[in-house]
């Protein structure tokens, strides 16, 4: 059985081009959560930040390539290339449909605004019986709030380097 933590980072990897328009953070991330209960896969995906999940997608990507060794790596790079938002979202809809459906409930807790155009909502999720609290990024982007991971990879990238 898969985790919340491994939820969120699944989310990074869908793409598909955004049609929802969210007035608030809390908007978007409710709406994703509504349509991932409903089993609505396609509408999911509406609500989330399309080049900034491919541009998560590639970093995380291009980490682990440089981890391999030097007979794996050539023909990794050409699946990093070949890496598109096409390819992305069927895989991870697919990886969605047979981990999540509507077994969950969830609660938004709150919002923290890092900043006029970004925030994280936090989210309160039950399945079965346990309980976890999650931190779901959201951006405005095009004047619509959406669920993104935007800036999180050079984050991450900068506190690896400081360590």
């Amino acid at each position: 059985m898969m985790g919340y933590a491994t939820f969120i980072p699944m989310l990074v990897l869908i793409c598909v081009s955004s049609s929802v328009f969210c007035d608030t953070p809390e908007d978007a991330v409710k709406g994703m959560l509504d349509a991932v209960k409903a089993e609505e896969w396609e509408k999911v995906v509406s609500y989330i930040d399309i080049e900034g999940m491919v541009d998560y997608a590639k970093a995380v990507y291009r980490r682990k390539l440089e981890a391999l060794p030097d007979e794996k790596r050539e023909a990794a790079a050409k699946e990093l290339e070949a890496l598109d938002a096409e390819k992305v979202r069927k895989g991870t809809v697919k990886k969605m449909q047979d981990v999540f459906g509507s077994d969950f409930e969830y609660r938004i807790l709150g919002t923290e605004e890092t900043d006029e155009d970004k925030a994280v909502v936090i989210v309160e999720f039950k399945r079965k019986d346990k309980t976890r609290n999650d931190a779901i990024p959201t951006a405005k982007i095009d004047g619509k709030w959406m669920v993104s991971f935007r800036d999180l990879v050079s984050f991450k990238e900068k506190k690896q380097t400081e360590k």
